[in-house]
């Protein structure tokens, strides 16, 4: 039995090791804040300018300016030797302003295009650039809302810079930068003039303002209701699969809900109730069986998306309720369980399961792995 445990437990290890090391490539570990408001100017020299604010009263023009003519140019210049090197490449700047730290975190990134553009002109072979350089600035701002024990006493926003290159932003004169500002000032305040409808404390809202280099205006508005989000909070997971267990298989189903306590970017964090259902059957007297339920408490993460949950990995403590149906008598017994579930995929995942009664040598326990399907 000790060696069968032991063969599931290293299955399953290599099974999460080669899927995380799969999707450690990809990930970037580079996360954005939440916001509502989103406003965009864009320049006839390629270069466009979006400001993302949680709250309206968190614009700042004049700390907008300030921003970026004497901080964003000059981290640019620290790296121009770099982007200039090899024009080809999309140029990848992160910069995050930590509160009343006194620094700024930078994080630069060069990455090689997935398809090449070449001109062959007079003789010569010329590589042309087919990515825009990105730039995101994250800072923060006090929330003048909150109480001083809040843990929203600080709101996080969002400027993003993109062209062709980055370098072309220096070519820029404070005139022109000041005028982007008078643009996006004069979103803000319509923004706040549309909000002023919205009076009514259970209403949120969000907006959407760009002002194209043909001068061409869009704008969109919305408000919701608090409860509305709440229930756009709650996420359902359903999957399928198989579990192997204690010298059996047997199909399994699982139901999950939750509810998403923070999001970000990519991921949500949640806190919810996972169920699941499988069985144990004596083939030479099918009236012999054992069904097991493990009933659950979990926290974890899942993909911010919409619709049910995929890639979670959590943990979850609860019971297992384990049913013995043998010659017509029924018996119930309750096992502390806990399971480790792990995403190899949008799709698939699979969980570890351990549930004993904690006493020794009881005949009562389930460990396995199981493999399952996630719609």
């Amino acid at each position: 039995m000790k060696k069968i445990f032991s063969g599931l437990l290293l299955a399953f290890t290599l099974l999460v090791f080669t899927a995380h090391a799969q999707n450690s490539a990809s990930d970037t570990n580079i996360s954005f804040p939440v916001t509502r408001h989103h406003f965009q100017v864009d320049l006839p020299e390629q270069i466009s300018f979006k400001v993302a604010l949680l709250a309206l009263d968190d614009w700042n023009d004049n700390d907008f300016s300030n921003v970026v003519t004497n901080r964003i140019r000059k981290h640019i210049q620290y790296f121009e030797d770099s982007i200039n090197k090899n024009a080809t490449l999309q140029n990848l700047l992160y910069i995050e302003s930590k509160p009343d730290a006194g620094f700024e975190k930078l994080n630069f990134r060069q990455l090689i295009p997935v398809q090449s553009e070449i001109v062959f002109k007079e003789g010569n072979y010329y590589n042309l650039k087919n990515s825009m350089d990105s730039l995101y600035y994250t800072y923060f701002v006090a929330n003048p809302r909150a109480t001083r024990s809040a843990e929203d006493s600080l709101h996080q926003s969002l400027i993003t810079i993109t062209a062709k290159s980055l370098t072309d932003l220096n070519s820029l004169s404070n005139a022109q930068v000041r005028k982007v500002q008078q643009q996006l000032d004069s979103m803000v305040q319509a923004a706040k003039l549309k909000v002023a409808n919205y009076q009514n404390p259970l209403y949120s809202s969000n907006s959407s303002w760009s002002l194209a280099a043909s001068g061409a205006q869009t704008s969109g508005f919305s408000s919701t209701k608090p409860f509305a989000q709440v229930l756009n909070n709650f996420t359902l997971g359903v999957g399928f699969g198989a579990v192997v267990f204690n010298n059996s298989i047997s199909p399994t189903l699982e139901l999950n809900m939750g509810y998403v306590l923070k999001r970000s970017k990519q991921n949500a964090t949640f806190i919810g109730l996972n169920y699941s259902l499988f069985s144990e059957i004596d083939l030479r007297n099918r009236d012999n069986t054992i069904g097991y339920l493990p009933l659950n408490i979990e926290f974890g993460t899942i993909s911010n998306n919409v619709g049910l949950m995929q890639r979670k990995t959590s943990v979850g403590y609860g019971v297992m309720i384990k049913t013995t149906q043998q010659s017509g008598s029924s018996k119930t017994y309750y096992l502390p369980n806990m399971q480790l579930n792990f995403a190899l995929s949008n799709t698939l995942s699979s969980s570890l399961i351990m549930a004993t009664q904690l006493k020794k040598d009881s005949d009562h326990y389930v460990f396995g792995v199981s493999l399952k399907y996630n719609l």
